[in-house]
């Protein structure tokens, strides 16, 4: 709750490289409509917190959270790889939420996009959305990203470690994006 947007670093119209990630929340209007108020409510504050633990634990910010999208970047250190990390580690956290504690009828389902590039910081959180590496990650998210998958752009991935770059499949063109996909897959027995 006191991590501020900027780190207590950026000012506005400071030019710096990002790791972003976008998080789309599937289906959330139907699951509304299909749960009750209190249910919803308390789904949707678990998953932020959820979202938030992952991004924070890599020092990164939450920059936006629109009703069922969150917007986060990664600014210091391997921030790429603290990018991806934290992508992975919100579908791994909510499997075992979907699993365990969900109260809700039906699982929650997320599509994630990982992606990095130049960002001119903005105060505004309406001013930050304009930016060319953000307006790509949503893009990303809502065109080439399956649900329940962490997609990673090219440039972001190839920065990353081999070791976790090994835990994605090979990379795909996908509505015009070269993605590697994360998922948590069982095996069947």
């Amino acid at each position: 709750e006191r991590a501020s947007p900027d780190w207590g670093r950026l000012r506005d119209g400071d030019e710096i490289q990002a790791g972003v990630l976008r998080l789309d929340l599937v289906g959330s209007s139907a699951m509304v409509n299909r749960n009750s108020a209190e249910h919803i409510e308390r789904a949707y504050a678990d998953l932020r917190s959820i979202v938030q633990r992952s991004v924070h634990a890599r020092y990164g910010r939450l920059w936006l959270w629109e009703g069922d999208g969150a917007l986060a970047a990664f600014v210091f250190g391997q921030k790429e790889r603290s990018t991806v990390l934290a992508g992975m580690e919100i579908l791994n956290e909510l499997f075992f939420y979907n699993k365990l504690d969900n109260p809700l009828a039906e699982p929650l389902h997320v599509r994630i996009a990982a992606h990095a590039g130049p960002i001119v910081y903005r105060d505004q959180p309406m001013e930050l959305v304009k930016n060319e590496t953000i307006r790509e990650v949503v893009q990303i998210e809502s065109r080439s990203t399956p649900t329940d998958t962490l997609s990673a752009s090219a440039n972001l991935f190839l920065s990353i470690d081999r070791v976790i770059q090994e835990r994605f499949d090979p990379e795909q063109q996908t509505g015009g994006d070269k993605i590697r996909y994360y998922a948590i897959n069982l095996e069947k027995p």
